[in-house]
Formats: structure tokens, C-alpha cells, sequence
């Protein structure tokens, strides 16, 4: 049974459930070219150059609002007002398809791009029969590829909720995230622990929302002794952002959970 203290388990998702086969520069390449493959089977005339030039323009406007709103906003509206400018004549209706459709074309290529890590599915077998609850926060801009992406690795069934950044106005580190997550699950923050690969995003956010952080090193001792951010963020630059957990394995997840509970015991 879960201990007393901790009821749920939560998770970041890339770079923590999964992991990239190449870098997201390369994957972006590719789903870029993938959707102008697909649009030139419906009559898209544009150069390649071309269509990456306009999807370029589009996207970094919207990668500018974020950056001054503090939030994700969904794939879904950028590719609506990329199909807006190259297919002019369309109807509402038609131009709401197409991007739907050049959406899901994009998000299939990421899937693709990524891999179970490693021991999850035991971690979260293990865990389910703890009987610890688990969700998902992640930031993503599309909920719906999230959710199709767990299912197509064979996780969905393990988490009962799942936030995308997208859909809920809000992202890492951002504790309000988290708040939401809690209180979807109807639960305090003593009552869960969360587990990210990111010191900015997923250590900070969690220590700030009250939440005991656990830092996930896939594989990599020397991050193990300086826990490193993807952006280049250091404990030891840093002293602010120091993990309650580090490990190198999901698998010690369960550890970390009777550990938590031996603490608990002790301090009656």
C-alpha cells in the first residue's frame, strides 16, 4: 500500500516518460517537412523554401507572445493561421480541418522521435501496485498528442489525470501547474512527489509549489554529482535549486516513495 504521506506520483513527460532519439532541432525538421508533404497533396503550390519561411514567421510571432505571457499556446492555433495564409480561398470550415489535419501530421513525427525511457513501464507497474495514484504535467502544446502519445507507448492506463500547458493557461515552473494538478487529483502537496528531468522547469517548479522534487538523470553520472538543466543551469551556480531526490533509474521510484514514508514514521 502507499504510505501515509504520499498518495501520487507525478511526471514530466518528455525527457522523464520518454526520451528523444535526436535533437528537437532535427525533429522540428522534420515535422516541418512532413506537414508540407502532406499540404502539397492538397494543392499547396509553395516552394519547400517557401512554406518554411511562412511557418518560420508564424511560429516565432507565437513563440514571442509566450515568451511575454508566461504560457504555451496551442499547436492548433498557429497552424490555423498558417493554413489561413496559404490556402486564402478555403472556407472557415476547410481551413479548421487542414490545420487539425497539419497539427496531427506534425505530432506524429515527434511521437515517432521518441522512446520509452528506461524502466518506466516497471517503475509504473511497481508503483500502480503500491497503490500510488500518478499524473502527468507537462509542458506541451498539444493535449491531445500527449494523451494519443501515452497511449501509442503503451502508458495511458497508468495516469488518471494528465496536464498539458496548453490547455490549462500556464506552464513550468509556474506553480499554479501544479495547484491544478492537485486539485484535479484532490490532493495536498505533501500527499504527491514529482519527478522531471529539468532543473529549471521541473525542480523549481515543484520546490515552489511546496511539492517534494525528485531530479531524473537518465544514465548520466556526472549529472548525477552536478544535476544540470537542459538550458545549462547548474546546483552549484545555482544553490537555490537543489533536488529532495536525484536518480539515474525510475525504477528507484518505489525506493524514494518507502524512504518518504520511513521519514514520516520516524517523525511521529
Amino acid at each position: 500500500m502507499a504510505s501515509s504521506v504520499i498518495q501520487a506520483v507525478l511526471f514530466d513527460f518528455g525527457g522523464t516518460l520518454v526520451q528523444p532519439k535526436k535533437s528537437w532541432p532535427e525533429i522540428r525538421r522534420e515535422g516541418i517537412k512532413a506537414t508540407y508533404i502532406f499540404l502539397t497533396k492538397r494543392r499547396l503550390k509553395q516552394r519547400f523554401e517557401d512554406y518554411a519561411t511562412v511557418n518560420k514567421k508564424v511560429f516565432m510571432r507565437y513563440a514571442e507572445m509566450e515568451a511575454a505571457e508566461d504560457r504555451d499556446i496551442p499547436d492548433i492555433l498557429k497552424y490555423g493561421e498558417l493554413i489561413g495564409e496559404l490556402f486564402p480561398s478555403l472556407s472557415r470550415r476547410e481551413k479548421s480541418r487542414l490545420a487539425s489535419e497539419t497539427n496531427d501530421v506534425f505530432w506524429a513525427v515527434t511521437a515517432k522521435a521518441q522512446t520509452p525511457s528506461r524502466r518506466v513501464r516497471f517503475a509504473l507497474r511497481k508503483l500502480r501496485s503500491m497503490g500510488l495514484r500518478m499524473a502527468v504535467v507537462s509542458n506541451h502544446h498539444s493535449g491531445k498528442s500527449l494523451r494519443e502519445m501515452l497511449g501509442s507507448f503503451g502508458m495511458g492506463q497508468y495516469f488518471e489525470v494528465v496536464i498539458a500547458s496548453e490547455e490549462v493557461g500556464v506552464r513550468k515552473p509556474n506553480p499554479k501547474i501544479f495547484r491544478i494538478c492537485l486539485s484535479r487529483l484532490r490532493l495536498r502537496r505533501d500527499q504527491v512527489i514529482f519527478v522531471g528531468d529539468s532543473l529549471l522547469y521541473d525542480v523549481v517548479g515543484a520546490r515552489t509549489a511546496g511539492i517534494v522534487s525528485v531530479l531524473y538523470a537518465e544514465g548520466a553520472p556526472d549529472e548525477l554529482k552536478t544535476p544540470r538543466d537542459r538550458h545549462g543551469v547548474k546546483t552549484r551556480t545555482n544553490p537555490g535549486v537543489v533536488p529532495d531526490f536525484i536518480i539515474g533509474d525510475l525504477g528507484s521510484l518505489p525506493r524514494v516513495v518507502e524512504v518518504l514514508g520511513a521519514r514520516e514514521v520516524t517523525h511521529r
